[in-house]
């Protein structure tokens, strides 16, 4: 009657007092249940092998870290404690530095650094104006051209200024390189004397720095000329001085 009651359908039964099912019943029950039968082992061991953890985090594109500890994802490679192949996202929160400042938006539009490489020219007048060839751009700079011509100075004695043995101009030229990396640079320079105002001489600016990158002389400037009496291109009346500088970059 209760077995009734519950729903279950009633009739001649034997009571079954064995609770362990047989191979041929497992076999069954998997077969219903949608699993392979075969020959099978029963596995206690719930605890996987590192070779294991390995396969799995190697398998979803990570790598277990190397002999130096470092972690690549999607190199097997690493060169630092954490190295990605490919693009890193934050999707909230953004990314902290050792300072202990968050950055959670890109900078905006870094401009990099640009830097003018000189050279310098004498004029045959006070009325003339002339021209010269700066120096390349450093290695891995961007060349943006010669992008301007400068007269700096004009010299004139006498009553004929379009006349080199009465007046003498100078001026320089510049070549502006571009690196798209921002840097710091600091330029060292030294002075020269030319022997009369239509000279130019030169000199060896002092070394960069320690630590920092020779970018070379990048610039030879002609910047005052001074004559008296009629010969700009003696020495006994004229004289001209300028300064040469070299860049370094950090």
């Amino acid at each position: 009657a209760t077995a009734l009651a519950e729903g279950f359908v009633t009739g001649a039964h034997t009571v079954d007092t064995d609770t362990q099912l047989t191979s041929a019943q497992v076999a069954a029950t998997a077969l219903a249940e949608g699993f392979v039968t075969g020959a099978h082992t029963v596995d206690t061991d719930t605890q996987l092998t590192e070779a294991q953890v390995d396969g799995m985090v190697a398998n979803n594109g990570y790598l277990a870290p190397d002999s130096s500890g470092n972690v690549g994802i999607g190199t097997a490679n690493p060169t630092e404690v954490l190295t990605v192949a490919g693009t890193v996202e934050s999707s909230s929160g953004g990314f902290k530095f050792p300072d202990g400042s968050t950055q959670i938006s890109a900078a905006a539009g870094a401009p990099g650094t640009v830097l003018y490489m000189r050279c310098r020219w004498t004029g045959s007048a006070s009325t003339s104006t002339s021209t010269c060839t700066p120096n390349p751009c450093p290695s891995g700079w961007n060349n943006l051209g010669v992008t301007s011509n400068i007269k700096t100075d004009a010299t004139m004695y006498g009553s004929q200024a379009s006349n080199s043995t009465y007046s003498t101009s100078t001026g320089q030229q510049e070549r502006a390189c571009y690196s798209p990396t921002p840097v710091a640079i600091v330029t060292t320079r030294c002075l020269w004397t030319g022997s009369a105002s239509t000279s130019s001489s030169s000199c060896t600016p002092p070394s960069c720095p320690s630590g920092w990158t020779n970018l070379g002389v990048t610039g030879v400037v002609k910047n005052v000329v001074e004559m008296w009496g009629a010969q700009a291109s003696n020495s006994t009346y004229s004289t001209s001085a300028g300064y040469e500088e070299r860049s370094c970059s950090l």
